[in-house]
C-alpha cells in the first residue's frame, strides 16, 4: 500500500472495522504472494523460502540467493565488463549468434546494476 501506513498483525488491539478489513485483506494478499513465490521455485531453493511468514522475507531471501550482497554484485558485474570489453566474434560464429552473446551478456550487466542505454 504506497503511500499509506500499512495496518500490521500487532496493531490488532485498537482497530476500526475499515482498518480490521485493510488489515484481513493485507494478510490474504501477503499469503498469496507468498505461495505464488514458494510456488515458483524447484526443490534447491524453495526451502530457503518455505519457513517464511511473508511474502516480503521470502523476497529477501530470493535477492541474497540470485544478486548477492553489494561485494558480490560489484565483483561479479567487474568480471562482466571485463567480458564485454574482450568478447570477440569467432570465426565459427553467426552474426545473429554473436549478437545472442552480446545481448545475454547486456542483460546480465543490467540485472546486477549496470546502467547501459539501449
Amino acid at each position: 500500500m504506497a503511500g499509506s501506513r500499512m495496518v500490521k498483525k500487532e496493531d490488532g488491539e485498537a482497530l476500526t472495522a475499515a482498518q480490521k478489513l485493510a488489515l484481513e485483506e493485507n494478510v490474504a494478499k501477503d499469503a498469496k504472494g507468498l505461495g505464488l513465490i514458494q510456488n515458483a521455485f524447484y526443490d534447491d531453493i524453495f526451502p530457503g523460502i518455505t519457513l517464511k511468514e511473508s511474502a516480503k522475507e521470502a523476497w529477501e531471501i530470493l535477492q541474497q540467493v540470485f544478486r548477492g550482497d553489494k561485494k558480490v554484485r560489484f565483483v561479479k558485474l567487474q568480471a562482466l565488463r571485463r567480458e564485454f570489453e574482450c568478447i570477440r566474434m569467432q570465426e565459427d560464429d553467426s552474426l545473429s549468434d554473436y549478437i545472442t552473446k552480446l545481448r545475454e551478456l547486456v542483460n546480465h550487466m543490467k540485472a546486477y546494476g549496470e546502467e547501459i542505454a539501449d
